[in-house]
């Protein structure tokens, strides 16, 4: 008999020894957080509970205390607790039980508790939050998550999130050291920023900051190659009669955006352009007279010389047109526009069309002519630009000849 209740009590000793317990690593009323007055349970005496917001991914856990509902979501339970209750027990299947006391619970005040499971069961845990970092499109939380947790433990579905989100990572890092080494992209200083310049474009050719480095590269990164070749060629043939120079080399100053373009060298600085701009005309119904149309549309085609550089701050434009629509006879104007260039690749202009001179046939008091004219305008442009390519949208307010306004979208391809 007594050899038994030894072999019992060595048996419970062993139990005990190798039952892991939770710990509880949080608890603390959030004044900031109002799920509880939001979605209030009430006791029998009609009083709102508080809400313990528990963070712990075991779904089967069971509770003992002074709490009216218990709910689990996405490794977190809501469980709300009476209005006094100081006291709570969380018992699991694999887990010795836990109980926590703590100052009493206040009506409509929610709490945090977060409680950590054993290391050797962090597992799930960790996995269980990384499922909640992908719902959520934290991809930063995903990969510490994922980090922490042996990869052939990881599902295929999780591991291919976080091989993209650890590509995602990498760009994203690369581009941001790129907008350093650069002064935000204002200038490439040295070989080491050139070739990380050209790897990016390679790697990342759907990047949405693609363009952003391509363009770098295509402006600042000739230069670069430029003076490359310069240096090598004054070092050649300083080589055998200069003696090197103690003095410290002179800081780098990056240039600012708007030198940078004006010292352009690589572009032409007058180019010819030539575009169509279809348009809607709405003119004044006291000075023409509609028939069954109220909206008239017509088509102008113009010859421009830009003066500038695509992408200065500033471009001069002098164009000649020539536009015909269902109520114009053929006529000719001059075109002058002032255009500014802001975020490499948009623009806005102010302009003008000054009447030249209408083709066809007039009536004896010339009124047909004025009819069939737009007269002088004043225009307003914005739009997109490339280096030989224009796409613009364009507003005219038509002077008193037929009053009233036109809106039309233009596109415009320059000859060199």
């Amino acid at each position: 008999m007594r050899k038994l209740a030894l072999f019992c009590l060595a048996l419970v000793c062993a139990i005990t020894m190798n039952a892991q317990e939770l710990k509880i690593i949080e608890f603390r009323a959030d004044l900031t957080m109002t799920d509880a007055a939001k979605n209030p349970v009430k006791d029998a005496n009609g009083v709102n509970c508080g809400l313990i917001k528990l963070g712990l991914v075991i779904p089967d856990a069971e509770f003992e205390g002074d709490f009216l509902s218990t709910e689990y979501n996405n490794g977190e339970w809501l469980i709300y607790m009476m209005n006094g209750a100081n006291w709570l027990t969380i018992k699991t299947k694999q887990y010795l039980p836990l109980r926590h006391e703590f100052d009493p619970i206040q009506s409509n005040v929610t709490y945090v508790m977060v409680v950590e499971i054993p290391a050797s069961d962090s597992t799930d845990y960790f996995l269980e939050q990384a499922r909640m970092a992908v719902a959520a499109n934290d991809m930063a939380k995903l990969i510490q998550c994922i980090e922490k947790v042996p990869k052939t433990d990881v599902p295929s579905d999780l591991l291919g999130i976080y091989n993209n989100a650890l590509a995602a990572k990498a760009e994203n890092d690369l581009y941001l050291s790129l907008k350093q080494k650069t002064y935000n992209f204002t200038t490439i200083p040295n070989k080491e920023t050139f070739n990380l310049c050209r790897s990016y474009i390679t790697k990342y050719p759907k990047s949405e900051h693609y363009t952003t480095v391509s363009n770098l590269l295509r402006t600042e990164g000739k230069k670069f190659l430029q003076g490359q070749k310069g240096n090598n060629q004054n070092s050649k043939a300083r080589t055998s009669t200069t003696t090197p120079s103690t003095k410290a080399p002179t800081p780098y100053k990056p240039a600012s955006t708007s030198s940078s373009r004006k010292k352009s060298s690589y572009e032409s600085l007058l180019t010819i352009g030539v575009g169509a701009e279809p348009f809607l005309t709405l003119p004044d119904s006291s000075k023409v007279n509609y028939d069954t149309a109220k909206v008239y549309g017509g088509i102008e085609a113009n010859v421009v010389l830009r003066i500038g550089r695509p992408h200065n701050t500033v471009n001069a434009l002098l164009g000649v047109g020539t536009s015909v629509g269902s109520f114009l006879k053929p006529n000719l104007h001059l075109a002058p526009e002032i255009r500014l260039n802001f975020d490499e690749s948009l623009f806005v202009g102010l302009g003008g069309e000054i009447s030249l001179m209408t083709f066809g046939k007039t009536s004896a008091d010339n009124t047909t002519a004025k009819a069939q004219s737009t007269g002088n305008s004043v225009k307003i442009v914005a739009g997109y630009c490339e280096e030989r390519f224009d796409l613009y949208l364009t507003v005219r307010i038509l002077d008193k000849t037929i009053g009233g306004f036109a809106g039309g979208v233009g596109f415009r391809w320059y000859l060199f």
